[in-house]
């Protein structure tokens, strides 16, 4: 029995207006998975039984057409299937997502950049990896090359505040150490209340040696406030930073407050208490300094700084005797540290080992002559006499 006209007539807008469209895979599948594969399959085979052309099934297809050939290595080809989607389906964000990343894949970082802010047009919730494009350009041709990536995509607007930040470390690699300096400047103008910038400019200020200016950056940067929301170990570390810049800037009582804040967060660090003791050194205050020494000690009873410091504390009780026994323990560990040597020779002078000593100055000034410090030189003199100078400035 044949069905009535009008039943027939009934049911056509409801297959003129049934979608094919299927769930497509992520866009940040890998391109050699077989989801895409598959899903090429299963559109064509769709599109065959489709008893109408439906766009939106074929701009499906051809999505994962354009996947699989980037699997395959297809570039160009994968490309053009990609931005033929993004013709016909204007408001897609995946057609220009997914060629951005065929593009970044093969090195046509200037493309994916171009395609990944298109995507982003498209969906505003994205966000453009600039920074990662600038990695792999810095990985695969050098800091120079990734620079002049990132400063055309900041002429874009298209570095945000992360990616400023891969871009003055990036100068600092390169060794252009003012344009980096003002990239953080610049960050610090844009997000005042966030202490990364502040501890990257205070590491330029370390190597130029500024240290004054290095504390103040770092002080900055443990009260602004998104300081409090690190991980404690973050903040015990630039607190240590800070102690450290304050130690080489003389100012030892605010050195003393900011290693303790440090060690409050974590005192599992042998450095940090060995820091400890050489600021109490400084505050004439040995037995603190002691104390500090001692759990360097124990925490790493190979850290040769440790029983420099026990050496030197010994020293200023006046017990010669103890502290060659720590400097001695300290130059098995770093048997190449000259000053360590020096101290050596300035017990053994102390004891009348006068011979001995002469000999430590000379190993000393082979090891290291520029660096030994000239007041520790002046003391041994003035027990060996004139024989000192020889050793030091003579020939080894």
């Amino acid at each position: 029995m044949k069905k009535p006209l009008f039943l027939l007539f009934a049911v056509m807008p409801a297959l003129l207006s049934c979608s094919y469209s299927m769930r497509l895979p992520s866009v940040h599948e890998p391109f050699a998975s077989p989801k895409w594969s598959r899903c090429a399959g299963e559109l064509a085979a769709r599109q065959a039984r489709a008893l109408v052309k439906d766009l939106l099934l074929d701009s499906q297809a051809i999505l994962c057409r354009a996947a699989v050939s980037a699997s395959k290595g297809q570039v160009d080809e994968s490309v053009e299937l990609f931005t033929e989607v993004g013709v016909r389906n204007k408001e897609d964000f995946r057609p220009h997502y997914l060629a951005g990343r065929v593009l970044a894949d093969s090195g046509r970082y200037d493309e994916a950049l171009t395609s990944f802010e298109r995507a982003a047009r498209r969906n505003p919730a994205l966000v453009v990896p600039t920074k990662d494009l600038g990695s792999q350009v810095n990985e695969r041709s050098g800091p120079n090359v990734a620079i002049d990536f990132l400063v055309r995509a900041e002429a874009r607007g298209l570095c945000d505040y992360e990616c400023q930040g891969l871009l003055a470390r990036t100068y600092q690699a390169a060794k252009r150490r003012d344009e980096a300096r003002k990239v953080y400047e610049e960050m610090i103008a844009k997000k005042p209340q966030e202490p990364g910038a502040y501890v990257a400019l205070a590491g330029l200020e370390n190597a130029a040696g500024h240290f004054q200016a290095e504390a103040e950056l770092l002080f900055l940067a443990s009260t602004c406030a998104a300081f409090s929301e690190l991980s404690p170990a973050q903040r015990a570390e630039i607190l240590y930073s800070l102690a450290f810049a304050k130690y080489n800037a003389g100012e030892y009582g605010r050195a003393a407050n900011a290693i303790s804040e440090a060690l409050a967060l974590d005192g599992s660090s042998a450095p940090w208490h060995l820091l400890r003791g050489w600021i109490e050194l400084k505050r004439d205050d040995p037995e603190a300094a002691s104390l500090a020494f001692r759990k360097a000690r124990t925490l790493d009873k190979h850290l040769a700084g440790a029983y420099v410091g026990l050496g030197d504390v010994a020293m200023l009780q006046g017990d010669a005797v103890a502290a060659l026994t720590s400097f001695e323990r300290a130059a098995q560990l770093a048997p190449t540290e000259a000053t360590t040597l020096l101290k050596i020779a300035y017990a053994h002078a102390l004891l009348g080992n006068k011979e001995k000593a002469l000999g430590l100055v000379q190993q000393a000034a082979r090891l290291d002559r520029e660096q030994l410090p000239a007041e520790l030189i002046e003391s041994i003199g003035s027990l060996l006499e004139e024989a000192v100078i020889t050793g030091v400035t003579g020939a080894n």
